[in-house]
């Protein structure tokens, strides 16, 4: 995952998690800075910094990321690049939470029917595998042992070979 996939992850989480509203003063910078990207993504660790609840929030979500990297490191199931339309994909995310956070609606961000559609599909299908990637990191233990036994079998000469 690159620096600015990590950073717009880890800010959208942030926001997501606060309780309270951020001020208005970083309202305005957060609108400066949607009104830049991508160029301006850096700065959201920045803006990040100025309010207690978003900071905390924003390092336990990328300290969240590091532990999830290290998890599929360990399982070899490591994505290293990300492509344009995943960027896009955050970008448009932040853009859209910012909107909410300053009580616009879709049509006062001129989002069409169809983007919108898109990005709600992709926020689920984004949940559906981050589902399945901590069902699959927690069942490694099952796993083996179903391997093992499947490997015993084998060996007894209780398996039948399939033909596919």
């Amino acid at each position: 995952m690159n620096e600015d996939t990590r950073t717009l992850n880890a800010f959208l989480t942030a926001v997501a998690q606060l309780q309270e509203p951020l001020p208005s003063d970083m309202l305005r910078q957060l609108h400066t800075i949607e009104q830049e990207l991508p160029e301006s993504i850096y700065k959201l660790y920045e803006l990040a910094e100025q309010f207690e609840p978003l900071h905390a929030a924003y390092l336990s979500a990328l300290r969240s990321q590091t532990k999830e990297g290290e998890r599929l490191k360990s399982a070899a199931i490591v994505t290293t690049s990300v492509t344009s339309d995943e960027l896009d994909e955050l970008l448009f995310q932040l853009r859209y939470q910012i909107a909410l956070l300053q009580n616009a609606s879709h049509e006062d961000m001129e989002i069409s029917d169809q983007e919108l559609a898109h990005w709600q599909n992709s926020v689920e299908a984004e949940h559906m595998e981050q589902q399945w990637m901590e069902t699959f990191a927690n069942s490694q233990d099952i796993l083996a042992a179903l391997a093992d036994e499947a490997l015993e079998e084998f060996r007894q000469g209780r398996t039948q070979p399939l033909d596919f």
